[in-house]
Formats: structure tokens, C-alpha cells, sequence
């Protein structure tokens, strides 16, 4: 297993071997720290395994990004289905017996495009159909790439207002009537 360089700032770099068994602390400045885990009794293997699920497997499945691929904010909200719905597949995908550690991605991320969603908007047809429409352009005119043919449709004028009539939409309102708030400044 070929082993990364630490880092400069990087104190303990620890290397999980699946096939022999075994994660190697590396300390900085030490002799190697190595853990077998056949050495272990069954009752502490059952528990790291469950800490290491419940910390750090699970939990990190549900990392999504602030932002979507076109830099625009994903609602808190839409953030929290995303995280539980990767969390809940990845539960699923565990208990069925597999013994793959990894799912099968069905692509990126798992948010939703809003330039693809206004395209949707300007053309009158579900996010799919516009996904799919912008794929062909992708393939037919940015040799398969997306995110520039997404760039270039974003410059034209109709999907740029459709773009903020979303994100307009999608701005949560004050509790304050900031226009009020204003004449008061007075």
C-alpha cells in the first residue's frame, strides 16, 4: 500500500491496511505505531466499529457543500434532506451484507443545478428533461463538459434572469421589514 507523504502541519497520519490487517500511526518524529486488529478481543472491534461508523463513515456521507457546482447557496433546509437522504442510502447500502465499502455514485454531489433548474423554468419542462438537454450540448459542443457548457449557458440573458428569480425566491425574508426599518433612520 504506497503511503502519502505527511504534510507540514500533519502530526499522525494513520494508514489502514485492510489486507494484512493492520492501521500504522505515524508520528512525526517516531517509529511507526501498529495496530493488529486479529489481536483485538471481538467486544472492542464491534465497538470501534460502531464508533467508526456512527463518527466518522456515516456522518461523513452526509457532508454536503454550502454551495452547488454553479457557487450558488443551498438552502439550510435542502442541505438537511440531502445529508439524511446519503446518510439513509448509505445505511441501506451496508445493511444488505454487502461487502463493499463504497456505493456506486450516481454522479456528483447530489444537488441540483440552478442554472439547469432555470433552463427547466425558461423551457417548460421537468429538471430531468433540462439535465439531459444540457448533456447533449455539453457532449455536442464543450466535448462532454458540463460544467463549461453550464458556464456558457449561464451568459445568456433569459437564463441569467431566471437564475435570479430563483435564488429571489429561494431568499429567506427578514423578520424585520427592512424597507420600514429604513424610513425609520430618519
Amino acid at each position: 500500500m504506497a503511503v502519502k507523504a505527511m504534510k507540514e502541519n500533519q502530526h499522525v497520519q494513520p494508514v489502514v491496511d485492510v489486507e494484512k490487517g493492520t492501521v500504522t500511526f505515524n508520528v512525526k518524529g517516531h517509529d511507526p505505531i501498529v495496530l493488529h486488529m486479529e489481536r483485538l478481543h471481538p467486544e472492542i472491534v464491534k465497538r470501534a466499529a460502531m464508533v467508526g461508523m456512527a463518527q466518522v463513515r456515516i456522518v461523513d456521507a452526509a457532508a454536503v457543500g454550502m454551495a452547488d457546482d454553479d457557487g450558488n447557496i443551498v438552502p439550510e433546509a435542502e442541505r438537511i434532506d440531502m445529508k439524511a437522504e446519503r446518510m439513509a442510502a448509505l445505511v441501506e447500502h451496508y445493511e444488505t451484507g454487502t461487502s463493499e465499502w463504497s456505493r456506486v455514485r450516481e454522479g456528483r454531489g447530489g444537488g441540483r443545478s440552478i442554472t439547469i433548474e432555470a433552463i427547466a423554468r425558461i423551457r417548460a419542462i421537468p429538471y430531468d428533461d433540462a439535465k439531459a438537454m444540457v448533456q447533449r450540448h455539453a457532449d455536442t459542443m464543450h466535448k462532454g463538459d458540463t460544467k463549461t457548457a453550464l458556464a456558457h449557458l449561464r451568459q445568456g440573458a433569459k437564463v441569467g434572469a431566471a437564475i435570479n428569480a430563483i435564488r429571489a425566491e429561494r431568499t429567506p425574508k427578514g423578520k424585520v421589514d427592512a424597507d420600514a426599518a429604513l424610513e425609520e433612520l430618519k
